[in-house]
């Protein structure tokens, strides 16, 4: 359901209440509808404030080419709602799950190795 788009504007529609997002409509199937899915919450993510240059391309998660992009616009996502006097949601706290990420040991693969 993640490469389909439907979670994450299920995700938008949670945290941003009013978009226009019929979530009711959205099917998972081929191609050109995970593209049309994703599509929709990359223009919801935009109009809530992610930067442009932050936004992955719908084939990043849709065929998975560049998955680090989906996960940076994630993380962009976030940070908004850090920004948002509307949201009442947990807050987001990059350096802290960086924090207990290192604690368990897990840690960036170096692209130099």
């Amino acid at each position: 359901l993640l490469q389909s788009g439907i979670v994450l504007c299920k995700l938008l529609v949670k945290i941003v209440p009013g978009t226009d997002i019929q979530i009711d409509n959205l099917q998972a199937g081929n191609l050109m509808t995970k593209r049309k899915n994703i599509s929709l919450f990359l223009q919801a993510a935009a109009d809530y404030g992610v930067p442009e240059n932050l936004l992955f391309k719908p084939d990043d998660l849709a065929v998975q080419a560049h998955f680090y992009r989906v996960t940076r616009t994630l993380f962009a996502f976030a940070e908004v709602t850090n920004m948002d006097p509307d949201y009442t949601g947990p807050e987001f706290d990059f350096d802290k799950i960086i924090k207990e990420l290192m604690n368990k040991g897990i840690r960036r693969k170096s692209s130099i190795q």
